[in-house]
């Protein structure tokens, strides 16, 4: 059956991934570390690549604006593929929003896409499943050409969702910075 491939690539290293809080949906520029694990994904990129969606998070818009340098590709760009909204939860720790939720379950839950982050003003794993739908849905109408590669660039959340629902790796604890990740999809 024809399909096309999506590789999704999370942002680089931020300032906020290195102190250890929530980044959520807070606007955080890519570190030094960062920016040095965007420019060794570049040289790992696929060939083929015929399109680029990114987040419109500044981390995502510079680890996309890094790996265009060489491809040169118009950039669509949707807030779609932000990172999950952990409302209140967001600047804290993994620990510290455990205690707050009084949840021991917390990132168990994230991990295995079973959260709900409502209760603290952010969005449930189906609000963010809907978005993300929206956007595989975008790719696959204007993609039509079997083999087509096309680079996603987003976060974590977003590509942990991915992986629980498109492949058998579900439950991941952590989405290295800068990593990428590839799926197929056939075309409608």
């Amino acid at each position: 059956m024809p399909s096309i491939t999506l590789t999704l690539i999370r942002h680089g290293r931020t300032p906020t991934n290195e102190s250890g809080v929530i980044t959520g949906q807070t606007d955080v520029p890519l570190s030094a570390e960062g920016r040095a694990q965007v420019e060794e994904a570049r040289s790992q990129l696929p060939d083929g690549i015929v399109a680029i969606y990114s987040s419109t998070a500044l981390r995502c818009q510079q680890t996309t604006e890094i790996l265009n340098q060489d491809l040169q590709l118009p950039v669509i760009f949707t807030g779609d593929l932000w990172e999950r909204n952990f409302g209140d939860l967001a600047g804290l720790t993994w620990e510290e929003a455990t205690e707050k939720t009084q949840n021991p379950d917390l990132a168990t839950l994230d991990r295995f896409q079973g959260y709900d982050y409502t209760p603290h003003g952010g969005e449930s794993a189906l609000q963010v499943s809907e978005r993300f739908s929206r956007v595989i849905t975008e790719i696959r109408d204007h993609h039509k050409e079997p083999g087509s590669r096309i680079l996603v660039v987003t976060h974590g959340g977003i590509v942990r969702m991915a992986l629980h629902f498109y492949t058998d790796q579900q439950g991941l604890a952590k989405i290295p910075n800068a990593s990428l990740h590839h799926f197929e999809f056939p075309i409608p």
